[in-house]
């Protein structure tokens, strides 16, 4: 009877230990599938070459590296246009962004600046292949998205202006 009893209670250990590992598998699997935001801004700035400029970075640091530029007031934030760049620079006013105060657009028709290689001029067709080496999946015609990075290319053939973003995740559903 005593072996029995004890044989029961490793069994029963046994089995609640397989479910506590399992358990902890399953949502390990749904955290990362779930994840939104696989890319860090360290990542996406890696790939972005624009005289300095990130996303992220304070506007106090803009202004260091490019001027005051023209200073245009908007719903949750404001923009910085610099016409001598062919460049608008968006600020985040919204103090729920993870950006607050910090570069969360870049729109651009200059063909200095690029991410990931991208450039003002290049083939729009040529560009879906670059940037889905870097886990980006069209949202809807000319619409790039990897988590809560942005990339939009307007241009029939050729890409004519780039316009990249931040869209934070706890944003999404608020209208301004």
């Amino acid at each position: 009877m005593k072996g029995s009893v004890s044989n029961k209670r490793i069994f029963w250990l046994i089995v609640t230990l397989i479910a506590f590992i399992l358990a902890g598998i399953l949502a390990g699997c749904i955290y990362y599938f779930r994840t939104d935001n696989r890319m860090t801004s360290k990542d996406f700035n890696n790939q972005l070459a624009f005289d300095g400029i990130q996303l992220g970075m304070t506007e106090e640091r803009l202004i260091q590296l490019w001027g005051e530029g023209e200073h245009i007031e908007g719903f949750g934030g404001h923009i910085k246009k610099y016409k001598s760049k062919q460049t608008a620079i968006g600020i985040a006013g919204d103090s729920d962004n993870d950006f607050y105060k910090g570069v969360t657009l870049l729109e651009t028709s200059n063909k200095q600046y690029a991410i990931y290689g991208v450039h003002v001029g290049d083939s729009v067709k040529a560009t879906y292949a670059k940037l889905a080496k870097f886990g980006y999946k069209p949202d809807f015609s000319g619409i790039y998205m990897n988590g809560e990075f942005v990339i939009s290319l307007q241009g029939k053939e050729t890409i004519e202006t780039i316009q990249i973003w931040f869209n934070d995740k706890d944003l999404r559903d608020r209208v301004y």
